[in-house]
């Protein structure tokens, strides 16, 4: 039997600020505007007959926005960052640059007190294997 995973990113908050770990931002315009240019290419995934998301605000307005009605699962949630959240990779680099070189080199650690990135994949992974097979 195939099983079929199609991953869908949540829109941007704006394309204005710059990227955060974990921000938890709503779409604001310019996010519903990207999601509109992209919506038609999309279509054919909306006849899916699971269809989830992150708990995020911004996940689900994704999801609405796209016609998928897509149902949020904890388990989907954003990587958690610890106390970079909120953060861009550049304000982290200049506060904690050798944490930031090991979060890059080791994808076990987790300088942030969040998890790590094998952790991260595990979650995500752990979830997907509860996932019914037919």
């Amino acid at each position: 039997m195939t099983l079929r995973v199609s991953l869908v990113a949540a829109a941007r908050s704006s394309s204005r600020l710059a990227e955060r770990f974990d921000d938890d931002r709503p779409l604001d315009q310019a996010g519903w505007h990207e999601v509109q240019l992209v919506a038609h290419t999309l279509v054919p995934l909306g006849a899916a007959e699971l269809r989830y998301c992150s708990p995020t605000p911004r996940s689900r307005a994704t999801g609405d926005a796209l016609g998928f009605a897509p149902m949020a699962q904890p388990a989907l949630r954003d990587w958690e960052m610890g106390r970079w959240r909120g953060m861009t990779l550049g304000e982290v680099t200049a506060r904690e640059p050798a944490a930031v070189d090991r979060w890059l080199a080791d994808p076990r650690s987790a300088p942030h007190g969040g998890e790590s990135m094998l952790g991260f994949i595990g979650r995500v992974g752990g979830w997907l294997d509860t996932r019914p097979a037919d």
